[in-house]
C-alpha cells in the first residue's frame, strides 16, 4: 500500500507542479505541490491512518510550507536537511501512533522508506555516494528499521496486493473489499 500511496503523492506534486512557469517553480509553487500531493495521497486510501507514510508526508509538507513561508534565504540543501530532521522525527513517533508498531517495537516499513528517500536526497546534495550496502544514518540498531531489533506481532497478518482493472467506477468494488482488511487502496485512472 505505501507504494500506491507514494505513486499518488509523487503525481500529485507533479500535476501541481505541471502548472507552474520555468525550470524552478517559485516557492509557492512548491508548497502548492507538496500539499496537492499529500491531499492525492490521502484521497488514495479508503480509510488513512496515521503512524504509516501518510504521517511522513503531512510532517514534510507542513515543516516545508513553514519553511517556504518564511522568505529567508534559504539554500535546497539547507531545505532537505531541515525537512530530514523533521522526517525523522515523525518517524521516530509513528512507533507509538499505532497499537500494532508499538506491541511489535517496530516503526512503519512505508514511513521508513519514505524517510530512506528524503535521506538519499540529502545524503546526495551533500555529495555523499549513495551506498546501498550501508545502513541509513537515522536510526540506531534495535529500534526496528534495520531489521536487527524486529519481532513479530502476536497477531501477525500479512499483505496481498491485487490489481483490478474495471469497466467503470471502482466504489463499488471497494466497498465490498472493505469486509476483508483494513488498508485498502484504489486509483481510477480515468
Amino acid at each position: 500500500n505505501s507504494g500506491v500511496i507514494l505513486a499518488n503523492f509523487l503525481k500529485g506534486c507533479l500535476t501541481a507542479l505541471a502548472g507552474t512557469a520555468g525550470p524552478r517553480p517559485p516557492r509557492a509553487g512548491i508548497a502548492a505541490a507538496l500539499a496537492a500531493g499529500r491531499a492525492q495521497a490521502y484521497a488514495s486510501t479508503s480509510a488513512p491512518v496515521e503512524g504509516t507514510i501518510l504521517t511522513l508526508i503531512t510532517a514534510v509538507e507542513q515543516r516545508a510550507a513553514a519553511l517556504l513561508d518564511t522568505g529567508a534565504p534559504l539554500t535546497l540543501v539547507d531545505a532537505i536537511r531541515d525537512l530530514r530532521t523533521h522526517a525523522q522525527a515523525a518517524l521516530e513517533r509513528t512507533e507509538h501512533q499505532m497499537e500494532l508498531l508499538h506491541t511489535a517495537g517496530v516503526v512503519d516499513a512505508g514511513a521508513c522508506g519514505f524517510y530512506y528517500i528524503i535521506e538519499g536526497i540529502d545524503r546526495r546534495l551533500a555529495g555523499r555516494l549513495l551506498d546501498e550496502g550501508a545502513r541509513h544514518e537515522g536510526f540506531q540498531p534495535g529500534m526496528g528499521t534495520d531489521g536487527a531489533g524486529w519481532r513479530a506481532a502476536p497477531e501477525a497478518e500479512f499483505c496481498l496486493e491485487l490489481t483490478l482493472r474495471t469497466a467503470g467506477n471502482s466504489a463499488r468494488i471497494l466497498e465490498q473489499l472493505k469486509a476483508f482488511g483494513r488498508s485498502e487502496v484504489a486509483i481510477d485512472s480515468g
